[in-house]
């Protein structure tokens, strides 16, 4: 819906809102402007490009300056959420997360944020609009799964509410804040374009409102059961040391033999590197390497030679040695089979 200055209208003698679209041309609509009780001329223009919309009469004798009209979009917005309240029972809601930074003694002073109640969806039993609670002043009172849930719609210029007495609130299910500002942030999607106002509210308020919780009856139960449950992290060098890399090299056939590390050295980087007998991978700890290259674990047991370019010894010859030689000594009933052939 494209955004108009106003929205809907008041009638002067029913005091009922009425949409641009329902409304009579010019001045028999007989509306008046909701900010300023100013009266309106209902325009319908000829051209498609332009809707029915609601404009000051300036010509009337009780015309007022536009200038002096205190309509705002979000007062709009909070004047139909209420109207349309009597629509609401019946229909689906989608309720917000609740999350809350719970701190835990003993991890002071650190705090962790946590999804108390899951998003959800319920359904509205009943629906009232400007209500009260505990001499509170709330929009909106919703009724879900047999539970009061009070809903105060925000913004800019609207006095800031404090939470009713611990009394008034026992036995409610939960009061929720809505920012009208959220509601502009929604028409900017084209698909909210062919929306009546009354429409696009309504979707607004169960289906894209985020609410966020003064107060849930479960919330005090949620956090008491979250500490019960918390483990504390490991310190943090214990993180550091569990995240290092490991390998066995007592079980890597492929590992530098003869590296032998006293206490004081400097620590040694386990790296993979090429085997220069065999060409295989294997891991080693050696900070620099040998005059002839590394040597694997098993070209040291079959004392294999060096490849050479004038000897038929080559790197792919000794890993088939080294590969047959393994597999007879698995199959060989004593030691190591005769391999000679």
């Amino acid at each position: 819906m494209k955004e108009l200055h106003i929205p809907y209208g008041i009638h002067r003698t029913t005091r009922e809102i009425i949409e641009p679209e329902d409304a009579i041309r010019g001045r028999a609509c007989d509306c008046l402007c909701p900010g300023c009780e100013a009266p309106l001329l209902s325009r319908h223009p000829k051209s498609e490009d332009k809707r029915i919309h609601f404009a000051h009469d300036s010509k009337h004798p009780n015309a007022k300056p536009i200038e002096d009209c205190p309509m705002s979009p979000q007062v709009a917005f909070a004047m139909m959420a209420r109207y349309i309240a009597r629509n609401l029972t019946g229909k689906t809601i989608k309720l917000s997360e609740l999350e809350k930074s719970v701190t835990f003694t003993c991890c002071l002073p650190g705090s962790s944020l946590i999804e108390l109640i899951p998003p959800r969806e319920a359904v509205i039993e009943t629906a009232e609009q400007s209500v009260s609670l505990g001499g509170v002043p709330y929009d909106l009172l919703l009724t879900l799964e047999g539970k009061s849930y009070y809903i105060d719609i925000v913004y800019a210029g609207k006095p800031k509410k404090d939470l009713p007495a611990k009394e008034h609130i026992e036995g409610i299910g939960g009061i929720m804040v809505i920012n009208a500002n959220e509601y502009l942030a929604m028409m900017i999607n084209p698909e909210c374009g062919l929306m009546r106002y009354s429409e696009s509210v309504e979707h607004f308020l169960l289906s894209y409102a985020y609410q966020d919780w003064e107060y849930h009856h479960l919330e005090d139960e949620r956090i008491a059961g979250a500490r019960k449950q918390h483990q504390c992290p490991p310190p943090l060098s214990r993180q550091i040391y569990d995240q290092r890399p490991r390998s066995n090299l007592y079980n890597d056939p492929y590992r530098q033999i003869g590296i032998n590390t006293a206490y004081g050295d400097t620590p040694r980087i386990e790296r993979t590197v090429s085997c220069f007998y065999c060409g295989q991978p294997m891991t080693t700890t050696a900070m620099k390497t040998p005059a002839m290259g590394h040597r694997c674990l098993l070209c040291a047991k079959h004392n294999r030679q060096a490849p050479h370019p004038r000897s038929p010894v080559t790197k792919e010859s000794n890993h088939r040695a080294n590969m047959a030689a393994e597999a007879a000594a698995k199959s060989g009933a004593n030691g190591y089979g005769d391999i000679r052939g």
